[in-house]
């Protein structure tokens, strides 16, 4: 083709090249050109497009996209990020996705979210970064310093949340909100009236739609009611400086934050309408003070707007410090986040999620012929869905370095500084929509069926195996969320409605009768299923727990309240054992303590990869791979004053000015200087310290037995019998027993001759008694009073050589004291302290013995290990070895009450300071092969850990549901009954509570549903909650206008 009267156009070259590529040999080249023109294509198409037809869109109505999301209202706002949007669609859709995922959204097979902006989704921040650093960091833009006032504070994170809204497309979340800013109450010297003063000014301000689209900014924040542990003891933060009074000398404040919040969020505003934002959420843990009046006012706002969530963290398997709540339905489990070190409260808060995918299960029931084929076209979309969140990581990760997010990049430089990436610490979000829809399509039955809500789990636990696979291969984190779906259930629905005209919707008698289709949210059931709320959590519950850690083999032993006993043990006979409590680390307090075991498991660990750690003193365990250990590290100085915040520079920096500043010196000697951490086994690396157990978990109470009768206890397992003989004196052949202490060392006998004579008045004596030694003596008596007092703690005649053990008897009259006495006795018998080292071994051939040292010494919080030693020659036994080290036996010194050796104990520690830590390190971490994958795990009520191990014993571990109610529920206490009922009953990990209610121009807050007013006849505003937050009916999109019609609203709330 020649052109020579003209200059050719654009397409004209490309018909040209595409022609000639087609006709010669290189048809790669050939269809990567073709699919290049057809990217370029759309974006010219949709270019010239936003020119006329979208603007006529938008301003006809015409598109249902105008109302998608009902935090926009119909505006010239609103107008301007419509086009926008669907300018930023089409530049990831056809510039930044391939050709398969593009085609995969616009089909409906799945639906990427956020796609209107080229953003992250949603951002939890670090309010005490804001308060020590002030708002600043972007160059050219205004800056101010740490804020010095409440009121300052408050106008710090209103900006704060406004401008960082604007880097993002999704919720920006304050966790401690309370904690962090009560204090600035005390220091302005503020009134209860001048608290609500500026708290009405900022819930106003956050409310006020001056966002991008006449929005609000999706806000979040996480009230803690009472100062947290990780708080408690740090200074306060004022004017970016940390005073000397702690956190926890403000919980008065605290008190006067929360109620004034409860106040102004339950007037409302001018004509009584809810304040949609921020979303408070509240962590409900076991220690809740249900009967606090203090919290009155939080059921009040239950009760009349349902504001507040709840995270359950009474039955549900997290901590508060586990998780961050985000936004709709969005909470990150930062147990993840805590294996990369640090953890989110040591050092970074900092997470959220980059961005969302979800699947349209409805579809894939509607395909699929059976279970098996939907499985196996969910893995299809799931690895695509992986596909397109690992280029939105990547494309936002560029945009960050080339300054696209100024004020993200500020605020995200800890995470920089520590993983050389920006988004490292945000997960990858992959959701599902119409589960209840594809239980229908898929088996004709709904998702409260047996067989629909089995398949249900399976598929859960398929998605959530899927997405471990998925964190393996990419070293991202992945979660799973209950989609909010605000838009989505809708958008799909009509997709297939156009693709598939017999598959099923939610509202498929209303759809035949010309309503618009939708689909139910997540895993939810049906909007119209039932109008009892406790029937819904029954039915709902173990599913909604599915949504976002391992196990041991069998062999492991766990110190319980009722001995150290094999795991498979626990797990075979939990039910006679229970009530049983586990030897637990509180990680808030940083203290052991005992923890009920509620749950024992088996496990099928086939599908997973076996990790083996081997450390010191034997430690020898193998785990699942995801199985997380608490790892002990040193908190490492960054380049500012952990104290005021000063620029340091390095170590070495801040050492000098250590030396220089003796208030920083001061308040570092009380800041800790490690933290622990969490790190899955496959994770753990060679040098790792593993937390140990170091509290006396033995009580202060009188028992029967006191120092000197335990430690002769102790004495008497090691080196002492009873035998029988018969005393034929007088011709009678009378069975007698006699009781023979026996050692080569002369001050040990003489202890036993004066406590036998003080005790029970038996005239002893020491004598050489075996003409075999020269250095074995004995003491000997056959006095019934000693006799009986062994007989009945539990001790027998006979050789005790390969069965000898410590009586339950004397165990349970162990007390914080007696332990030592009783480990002296058994030093004093048959143990050895080594004189060049100092450390303390015991030798036994029984392996009951060898598991009772193990035991008490553990609970007693004294670092020991057990080894096997084979024997080599035919006709010995093997001997087990316990080895206390000579930094711990230096320890508890003063405890002990041992005769032999004393002055081989060392009285000093060594000055290297990780021996003085209750830690095991780690030597060596690898994959095995295993016969038996039928692993084990323990769940426990708070703690979600438990000692365990087999020589040596260290720590190891173990979404939302919405209640709509028809209108306001005039008793609060009624609220609180419901909501005290819901997390000690079930395992749901978070829901709210949502009355429906009207305003009125005129006459205000009206409650229930009144289109219009009862008072008046004026129209009326009806509010519900449309996902995650609370709008106005009628600006919600066409779907959720259809469910909200259907939805049954619950009755039994009592």
């Amino acid at each position: 083709q020649v052109i020579t009267h003209r200059i050719p156009t654009v397409e004209e070259i490309q018909d040209i090249v595409e022609e000639v590529l087609l006709s010669s040999t290189y048809r790669k080249t050939a269809k990567a050109y073709i699919i290049y023109r057809d990217q370029h294509a759309r974006i010219r198409e949709i270019t010239s497009k936003a020119e006329v037809d979208l603007i006529d869109q938008y301003l006809g109505k015409t598109d249902w996209q105008v109302n998608e999301n009902s935090n926009m209202t119909y505006s010239l706002q609103g107008l301007n990020n419509y086009i926008s949007s669907e300018i930023s669609k089409s530049y990831w859709l056809n510039k930044l996705y391939p050709p398969e995922i593009r085609q995969a959204h616009l089909n409906g097979d799945f639906h990427i979210h956020d796609l209107n902006l080229l953003s992250v989704y949603c951002v939890g921040w670090d309010l005490w970064d804001l308060l020590t650093e002030g708002f600043r960091g972007v160059s050219g833009k205004v800056e101010s310093s740490p804020a010095k006032h409440f009121r300052s504070a408050l106008g710090q994170a209103v900006n704060f949340f406004y401008t960082l809204q604007g880097e993002a497309a999704g919720a920006q979340a304050f966790s401690n909100f309370d904690t962090l800013l009560a204090p600035f109450i005390r220091y302005d010297r503020l009134s209860y009236k001048e608290v609500k003063q500026a708290l009405q000014e900022f819930i106003f301000n956050i409310n006020v739609p001056t966002r991008v689209g006449f929005q609000a900014p999706f806000t979040n924040i996480t009230l803690d009611l009472n100062v947290p542990a990780h708080y408690a003891k740090q200074g306060v933060i004022i004017g970016g400086k940390m005073k000397n009074k702690t956190y926890k000398d403000f919980q008065g404040e605290i008190d006067i934050f929360n109620k004034v919040l409860f106040e102004v969020m339950a007037e409302g505003d001018a004509k009584g309408r809810v304040f949609t934002f921020p979303i408070p959420t509240y962590n409900i843990t076991k220690n809740f003070d249900w009967e606090n009046h203090n919290l009155g006012g939080l059921w009040k706002i239950t009760a009349k707007y349902g504001v507040p969530y709840f995270s359950n963290f009474v039955n549900s398997d997290m901590k508060p410090e586990d998780a961050r709540s985000m936004c709709c339905r969005l909470r990150i489990d930062n147990r993840d986040l805590e294996k990369r070190g640090g953890g989110l409260f040591g050092s970074n808060p900092l997470t959220g999620s980059i961005g969302v995918v979800t699947v349209n299960m409805s579809r894939l029931g509607f395909l699929s012929k059976d279970k098996n084929e939907f499985i196996k076209r969910l893995e299809k979309m799931m690895i695509l869905a992986k596909e397109s969140l690992e280029i939105k990581r990547k494309i936002l990760e560029k945009f960050t370095e080339q300054d696209l997010y100024p004020y993200t990049k500020f605020y995200l430089r800890v995470i920089k500084e520590r993983f050389n990436e920006y988004w490292k610490n945000h997960f990858s979000t992959i959701g599902l929509i119409g589960m209840n829809e594809a239980c229908i399509n898929l088996f004709g039955e709904n998702i409260a069926s047996d067989n629909s809500k089995s398949f249900t789990l399976r598929v859960l636990d398929f998605i959530r195996d899927k997405l471990i696979e998925f964190q393996k291969e990419t070293g991202n984190n992945y979660n799973l969320e209950a989609t909010p779906a605000e838009g989505t259930s809708y958008s799909l629905a009509k997709i297939d409605k156009e693709k598939y005209p017999k598959i099923i919707f939610a509202n498929n008698k209303e759809h035949n009768e010309s309503a618009e289709p939708f689909y139910t949210n997540s895993t939810q059931l049906p909007v119209n299923f039932t109008d009892d709320v406790f029937e819904a959590f029954d039915l709902q519950d173990e599913i909604q727990t599915k949504y976002t850690g391992g196990c041991v083999e069998k062999g492991n032993k766990v110190l319980t309240d009722k001995g150290l006993l094999p795991i498979e043990d626990i797990i075979n006979n939990f039910k006679k054992l229970r009530p049983i409590n586990a030897l637990s680390y509180n990680k808030e307090l940083g203290i052991s303590e005992w923890d009920e075991i509620i749950e024992a498991v088996t496990v099928d660990v086939k599908n997973h990869n076996k990790i083996r750690i081997k450390g010191e003193r034997n430690l020898d365990i193998i785990t699942s791979d995801w199985h997380p250990f608490f790892v002990l590290e040193r908190l490492k100085i960054n380049s500012n004053c952990p104290v005021c915040r000063e620029k340091v520079g390095n170590t070495k920096g801040f050492a000098t000015h250590l030396r220089w500043n003796p208030e920083c010196r001061v308040q570092y000697k009380k800041m800790p200087k490690y933290h622990v951490a969490d790190k899955r086994s496959d994770e753990l690396k060679i040098g790792d310290y593993i937390l140990q157990n170091y509290y006396n978990l033995y009580l202060e109470k009188e028992t029967e037995l006191n120092d000197d009768l335990m430690w002769l206890a102790g004495f008497f397992i090691g080196d002492g019998c009873i035998s029988k003989f018969i005393d034929n004196r007088g011709g009678n052949n009378l069975k007698r027993y006699k009781i023979r202490f026996h050692s080569s060392s002369k001050s040990a006998l003489r202890k036993v001759n004066e406590i036998l004579s003080k005790y029970f008045q038996a005239k002893t004596k020491v004598i050489q008694n075996d003409k075999r030694s020269r250095v074995l003596r004995e003491v000997t008596t056959s006095k019934k009073e000693v006799l009986d007092f062994f007989f009945s703690y539990g001790f027998k005649t006979g050789k005790k050589v390969y069965n000898i053990c410590i009586p339950q008897r004397i165990k349970k009259n162990l007390n914080k004291n007696s332990v030592f006495s009783l480990l002296s006795g058994l030093m004093d018998s048959d143990g050895h302290i080594d004189k060049r080292d100092g450390s303390f071994e015991y030798y036994t051939v029984s392996f009951q013995l060898a598991n009772d040292i193990l035991e008490i010494c553990n609970r007693a919080g004294i670092m020991i290990s057990k080894t096997l030693k084979l024997t080599k020659r035919e006709k010995e036994v093997n001997i087990y070895r316990l080895r206390i080290p000579q930094y711990e036996l230096s320890r508890i010194y003063d405890s002990l009450n041992n005769v032999v050796n004393v002055l081989n104990i060392k009285k000093s520690l060594s000055n290297r300071k990780k021996r003085y830590l209750p830690v095991v390190r780690v030597k060596e971490v690898s994959k095995v092969d295993v016969k038996d994958n039928q692993f084990y795990d323990l769940m426990t009520s708070k703690n979600h850990n438990y000692l365990a191990g087999k020589d040596c014993l260290v720590f190891i571990h173990n979404t939302v549901l919405h209640i709509f109610a028809g209108e306001r529920v005039e008793n609060p206490n009624i609220i609180k009954v419901l909501v005290r009922k819901i997390c000690e009953n079930y395992r749901l990990p978070y829901f709210t509570f949502t009355p429906t209610f009207s305003i009125c121009s005129t006459h205000g807050y009206l409650p229930g549903e009144h289109n219009v007013c009862p008072k008046c006849g004026l129209e009326c505003e009806v509010y519900s909650r449309v996902v995650g937050y609370l709008r106005p009916v009628k600006q919600w999109n066409k779907g959720k206008q259809n469910e909200f019609k259907l939805r049954k609203t619950f009755k039994k709330v009592s």
